[in-house]
């Protein structure tokens, strides 16, 4: 059975849709299904292309509600996945982004054999950065993201990647985790994978190198010198990182947070 592949699409600035729209022929390929969490800024400057996106069974378009963030996008999707589909279904939640890249890139051929291997008897199953993925990532992202692995690694003794960027669980266990969600930010990767931890395994991949140059159509080297000189880009990324390390402290020593999930 195939699985079935879940991202938020927030992209006002329609620079993703164009890479969405030459790889609809390789997402149908790979996947039974696709689900779409769409906001409404999004909606607005790309109604036409969503509207036909809609018209395709392939694509389930979930539209969050007006001033919804991050986490809304993300959830209304899962909902509707959690409704349509198998208990036993695999299914990768993922970024357009990083999705468009894994597909156009020269690790093409090894993002679509660790996709086809996945199944229900190893997931939940977390993709992380290998080293030479990140490598090509800018100094400061590295860092402040790195940071919480390696405290993931120091309190849990498990190197973690608690800002990950794919992750491929069953239904059933997306199911079981969806109500405990608290937050609507970006800290929530960090609360899946807390609560999968017992069930947990990991997998280093080439493929998470970093997206934006192929993405935007810029110098890899001077995109990246140009975000590494940015506070703007080193304070973005703290805002989420600090409050994820926060969610790890809090997780290590409060015996009132939500459970670990064991199915």
């Amino acid at each position: 059975m195939k699985p079935v592949v879940l991202f938020p699409y927030h992209d006002p600035e329609e620079v993703c849709q164009p890479h969405l729209e030459r790889i609809i022929p390789e997402l149908k390929n790979l996947f039974a299904g696709a689900f779409l969490g769409v906001d409404l800024p999004t909606y607005k400057k790309q109604a036409d292309f969503i509207d036909n996106l809609s018209k395709d069974p392939f694509f389930r378009i979930c539209f969050s509600q007006p001033g919804s963030t991050f986490g809304d996008h993300c959830l209304v999707a899962c909902e509707r996945a959690v409704m349509d589909c198998a208990q036993d279904q695999v299914l990768h939640f993922c970024f357009i982004d990083r999705l468009a890249y894994a597909l156009q890139c020269e690790y093409r051929k090894e993002f679509i054999a660790d996709i086809q291997k996945t199944a229900a008897e190893n997931s939940p199953l977390l993709f992380q950065r290998s080293y030479e993925a990140w490598q090509t990532h800018p100094s400061n992202y590295q860092a402040i993201e790195r940071m919480a692995i390696l405290s993931s690694d120091l309190l849990l003794k498990r190197a973690l990647d608690l800002t990950w960027c794919h992750l491929a669980l069953t239904i059933r266990q997306l199911e079981s985790i969806v109500p405990l969600l608290k937050r609507r930010d970006l800290v929530m990767l960090g609360e899946m994978v807390l609560l999968l931890l017992d069930l947990l395994s990991t997998k280093e991949v080439d493929w998470l190198a970093w997206e934006d140059p192929f993405i935007l159509g810029r110098d890899p080297q001077e995109l990246k010198v140009e975000r590494e000189n940015s506070i703007g880009e080193t304070r973005k990324r703290l805002a989420y990182v600090i409050p994820t390390l926060a969610l790890l402290y809090e997780k290590n020593g409060d015996t009132d947070q939500p459970p670990v999930i064991k199915i």
